[in-house]
């Protein structure tokens, strides 16, 4: 019986703070729309409704209405067309220009076409087999083998090869092309009719 006491005890002073917990949230919460004070009046639906005729532009202020004397009705009409003339004035000289890059050049040289013929056979095969790319390296220069993963067309084998190479801090890549065997246990072989 005690027992129970206790934790009922204990349980009302849970909820207890949770309740209190949830009242000083609701209010940090809520206290900028109390503050505020909105009050939401509904419309009569045969009010006319009063249109505002000045165009609205994105990131400028909307200007605040003018005190208008009943015997000076003219000056500020005047004044509000010369504001509202400099504003549009100063948006047509702060507009971004944006330097974009110039087109592409129509026949562009290729950089690298992969190392000269018959200089990289072992590690072009090595890396057929393995399907990992192979380091090579040929008269000063050096990259990489690379090779795409095996593609099946019925019994052919198929990788798409391309070379890399070094080059001032760069990495230039050659073309892919196309290397083919017959079944798992046929010879690599460049691929003339290209990729399918």
């Amino acid at each position: 019986m005690e027992r129970r006491e206790r934790l009922s005890g204990w349980l009302m002073l849970f909820f207890g703070g949770a309740a209190i917990a949830t009242a000083a949230l609701a209010i940090y919460i809520f206290s900028d729309d109390i503050e505020l004070n909105d009050e939401y009046v509904r419309l009569d639906p045969d009010e006319p409704v009063k249109q505002d005729d000045t165009p609205f532009i994105w990131g400028e202020a909307e200007p605040e209405p003018a005190q208008v004397d009943e015997s000076e009705n003219t000056v500020p009409i005047l004044q509000e067309q010369s504001d509202r003339h400099r504003n549009e004035s100063e948006l047509r000289t702060t507009e971004q220009t944006f330097n974009f890059p110039p087109p592409p050049r129509e026949d562009p040289a290729p950089a690298f076409m992969g190392p000269p013929a018959g200089s990289v056979d072992r590690e072009t095969s090595r890396a057929l087999r393995s399907g990992k790319a192979q380091l090579w390296r040929e008269d000063g220069e050096r990259g990489y083998v690379l090779v795409s993963g095996i593609v099946t067309y019925g019994t052919r084998e198929c990788r798409q090869v391309s070379y890399s190479r070094f080059e001032q801090g760069l990495q230039a890549t050659s073309p892919a092309t196309q290397w083919c065997r017959q079944g798992r246990s046929g010879k690599w072989r460049p691929d003339s009719r290209g990729p399918e």
